[in-house]
């Protein structure tokens, strides 16, 4: 199915990584520049996607990161303990983009934002690895 702006892309491997793999490389082969990668689940600032388009440009990033962090809000039981685990150090290691520690280069983050040409140039997303192969990122 398609549209002027939407595709409907049949993920056969049912994995994050075979999804967004095939989203780039739809999206590089339409003449994109940019992709941004967003969660259904999430809630996002106002302009966001104007937000990471900016800062790649203007940092002249290869992908940016943005904060991960879980909340508790409207939920309660397990998830609510999910949560709470995630934001302690016991829950995410230190990474940067799982606390707020402002704006910088990261060696590792939630990749919301990423150059086409340098994600199709690396190979993608990693299905194994389950991570991206960037070099550094700036969490805004």
């Amino acid at each position: 199915m398609t549209d002027t702006d939407l595709y409907l892309l049949i993920n056969e491997n049912c994995t994050q990584a075979h999804g967004l793999n095939m989203a780039a490389q739809c999206a590089y082969r339409q003449g994109y520049r940019y992709m941004i990668r967003m969660d259904a689940h999430a809630e996002y600032m106002h302009r966001f996607v104007t937000r990471l388009v900016r800062v790649l440009c203007e940092k002249n990033a290869d992908s940016v990161t943005v904060p991960l962090i879980a909340t508790s809000k409207q939920v309660s039981g397990w998830q609510a303990a999910n949560a709470r685990l995630q934001r302690s150090w016991l829950g995410h290691g230190n990474a940067a983009h799982r606390q707020d520690t402002g704006s910088g280069w990261v060696q590792h983050g939630h990749h919301a934002a990423f150059r086409l040409v340098c994600f199709q140039a690396l190979g993608g997303m990693i299905p194994a690895w389950r991570l991206v192969k960037m070099s550094i990122t700036i969490v805004v």
